[in-house]
């Protein structure tokens, strides 16, 4: 498999999305950009960076995510010196980039003493799990998700890991 680029990210994330009329419009298609600066500061590797850059995240992606930019974006997480914020789940519990772990991305359980849940080994890997997993939101086909995951980023499929919960709630509803 090769690396995805931030211009196939965006490409394919937009077309895993589901279908909408064309009444209607959701901006499920909207990307948030980053500071240029802020991402400048970040300890991680320029193919990385431009994720951010470029392409940017979704302002909105499954499993209710949100990405956002907002003054708290590309921030030192309270309390974690190397994690920098770049979006929030929906109970409000910060995504970061965890700089001093080689730009893993992880985030911090606030109702569970700010545990650390590992989500992605790099942001590339990220951008790639997002893509597949609004492919298991609309197909619900749980096996083929953990298979394309299990080439994505192995390490995501650990049995605490964000993305090994949240396929499970997908499949449960």
């Amino acid at each position: 498999m090769h690396d995805m680029t931030p211009s196939e990210f965006k490409s394919r994330f937009i077309k895993s999305l589901p279908p909408i009329p064309p009444n209607i419009e959701l901006e499920l298609d909207r990307f948030i950009i980053y500071s240029p600066e802020r991402v400048s500061l970040l300890g991680i590797p320029d193919e990385h960076k431009a994720f951010l850059l470029e392409s940017g995240l979704p302002a909105d992606a499954a499993p209710f995510l949100n990405f956002n930019n907002d003054d708290h974006s590309l921030t030192e997480l309270e309390g974690f010196p190397s994690s920098y914020i770049i979006g929030s789940n929906n109970y409000g519990d910060a995504i970061c980039l965890d700089v001093a772990d080689g730009g893993t991305v992880v985030s911090y359980n606030h109702d569970n003493m700010m545990k650390r849940v590992f989500m992605n080994s790099s942001l590339p890997l990220f951008a790639e799990t997002l893509c597949a997993f609004s492919t298991l939101m609309r197909t619900k086909d749980e096996a083929s998700f953990t298979t394309r995951l299990r080439l994505i980023d192995p390490v995501a499929l650990s049995p605490d890991s964000f993305w090994t919960t949240e396929s499970a709630s997908v499949m449960e509803r």
